[in-house]
């Protein structure tokens, strides 16, 4: 499968070239894998599902690209949280491999909690910043 960078609003596979040499670091632009939902959405079981799911995550990561970079840039531990999540996510997926089942429930519990803890961090540091 091919990942796909999409930056700044334009999309392009990960071993194309970067035309823009001052963009080289990972906070420049949101980094979104389509190859992630493939998998994620594979667990479906109906191929309409599937091909529904993958055009409309499309359309909504070249509508998002530019705002999810600029709220990356300024919340860099959002960014380990998204990281930890697809740790997350293929640990799980490879246990599945493996034959050991984790349930979702568990996953998207753990994922919830620390999205919102996340999100009350994000709401503190707004708060202190609008203070001084």
């Amino acid at each position: 499968m091919i990942d796909w960078y999409i930056c700044r609003g334009r999309s392009r596979p990960i071993n194309a070239p970067r035309t823009d040499p001052a963009r080289l670091d990972s906070t420049s632009g949101g980094v979104l894998s389509i190859d992630s939902i493939i998998t994620a959405v594979g667990l479906a079981d109906h191929l309409e599902v599937m091909i529904a799911a993958v055009v409309v995550a499309m359309i909504v990561m070249f509508l998002l690209a530019e705002p999810v970079g600029r709220f990356i840039e300024e919340h860099p531990t959002t960014k380990m949280l998204a990281l930890a999540f697809l740790l997350m996510i293929g640990v799980a997926l490879m246990a599945d491999g493996f034959h050991l089942h984790i349930p979702r429930g568990y996953i998207y519990a753990a994922m919830a909690f620390a999205g919102l803890v996340e999100f009350l961090n994000v709401l503190v540091r707004r708060s202190r910043r609008r203070r001084s």
